[in-house]
């Protein structure tokens, strides 16, 4: 047994293994009373409580903004005419108006203005028709057209005779001109006979040696003459009777028009005399129909006028002008009005906790633009899912979240203190 100690510890591996297991225990035996304490540690009871016992969440948090009670209005231009300005304001932002009261005109204002006091004046001339033909024809402008008649046929008459004797007077001028013409051309024709035989005589002499040349181209001359005389007499004749037959011609149309214009006058004046003389439901009818047609446009016109005057469709307060004085009308309105006095929290409380909101809870609002705290009542709760409108400053929330718009009444004390601030972005704790 010495032996086998001995020679174990004169090996060094002997010796060795030894010191591993005792490390090893030493390790396992600190491992073990770290376990101790930690279970030691632990409490007694360490089971997970029910979930009766955790507390209920008693309300509901959403983000909102401050509107005036029935929103706020856009108020724009009611009219079909798109390139209408804005022609006067008489309104500032912050003024307080009443319902109808005058706030804007557009520059349509004037013509449409125009356009009434037009269809205005047509309507009395249209009615002064009418009383005229209901009262009938006065005696003097019955006498006055049998008069016209009268002064038309005597004008006829004496047109007649003047024109008649005109053409007389023609007619003997023609006569006479004719006569004198003939007359012309046959004593021209003796003179040319005779021409010719005195040239064919002293021709005969020239032959025999009786004369000389000179005194046969004296009768060639003289036979010339005669020749070109009497064809300018014929010429002359043809043209005097052309000219005073086509004056004849032209006077009596002349007068055939005048008589037939003249004629036409008088059976024109005869009809006007027929139709003042008698009062028919006809001519009643017509002037009232027309006059109802005058009255008709005057109801257009005052409702075209109507379009240019912008009225306030509500008691309110004016928040923005939109649209300046001299600018065309803009697509979003000219202003906004909205009922300050009576401003409501409109709350966007997400889809998933709608159904915990009744009509009549308790709400408190808060704001960094005001330093306490609002107080107010849920007064309606919307029947449409929408895209959530106020958006979170935190940039890790969720800005496409659904929402329903939940209205809360002020209570009287808190509506004082936010009457100029439509719109303010504010956070809702509603009570369950």
């Amino acid at each position: 047994m010495q032996e086998v100690t001995a020679n174990y510890l004169k090996s060094p591996k002997s010796w060795q293994r030894p010191m591993t297991v005792v490390a090893i225990l030493i390790l396992l035996g600190i491992g073990g009373i770290s376990v101790y304490h930690l279970r030691s540690s632990s409490p007694p009871n360490s089971e997970t409580p029910p979930l009766d016992s955790i507390p209920q969440i008693q309300t509901v948090t959403a983000l909102g903004r401050l509107e005036p009670r029935g929103e706020v209005v856009a108020i724009s231009a009611a009219t079909t005419t798109p390139s209408d300005r804005l022609k006067e304001l008489f309104v500032k932002e912050g003024d307080t108006v009443t319902k109808g009261q005058k706030i804007a005109l557009l520059e349509s204002y004037d013509s449409a203005s125009a356009t009434l006091k037009q269809a205005q004046e047509k309507v009395n001339v249209a009615q002064a028709k009418l009383s005229q033909i209901q009262a009938g024809a006065k005696q003097g402008e019955i006498n006055a057209q049998k008069a016209t008649i009268e002064q038309l046929k005597a004008e006829l008459q004496g047109s007649k005779i003047t024109d008649q004797a005109k053409i007389t007077r023609l007619a003997a001028q023609l006569q006479g001109e004719k006569a004198e013409q003939i007359a012309t051309i046959e004593r021209l024709k003796a003179e040319l006979s005779n021409a010719e035989r005195e040239f064919q005589r002293y021709q005969q002499l020239a032959q025999n040696g009786a004369i000389s040349e000179s005194d046969l181209d004296a009768r060639r001359l003289t036979l010339d003459r005669s020749k070109t005389q009497l064809s300018e007499a014929k010429a002359t004749f043809n043209k005097t009777i052309a000219t005073l037959t086509q004056e004849i011609r032209e006077n009596q149309a002349q007068a055939n028009e005048t008589v037939n214009t003249l004629t036409q006058q008088i059976q024109s004046a005869m009809a006007e005399l027929n139709r003042i003389a008698e009062v028919r439901p006809v001519d009643v009818a017509v002037a009232e129909a027309e006059l109802k047609e005058a009255e008709s446009a005057v109801v257009k016109a005052k409702a075209d006028l109507d379009l240019s005057i912008i009225n306030s469709p509500q008691d309110g307060q004016i928040l923005d002008i939109l649209t300046l004085e001299g600018e065309k009308v803009a697509n979003d309105g000219i202003m906004t009005i909205g009922q300050t006095h009576q401003m409501d929290v409109v709350a966007e409380v997400y889809e998933s906790d709608i159904q915990k909101i009744k009509i009549g809870q308790q709400a408190k609002i808060t704001s960094n633009a005001i330093n306490e705290t609002l107080e107010g009542t849920v007064e309606k709760i919307g029947l449409e899912i929408q895209r959530q409108q106020v958006i979170n400053t935190d940039p890790t929330a969720n800005i496409d979240a659904k929402v329903v718009e939940v209205r809360i009444n002020l209570d009287e004390s808190s509506r004082q203190k936010v009457t100029d601030l439509t719109n303010l972005l504010v956070t809702v704790t509603i009570n369950l």
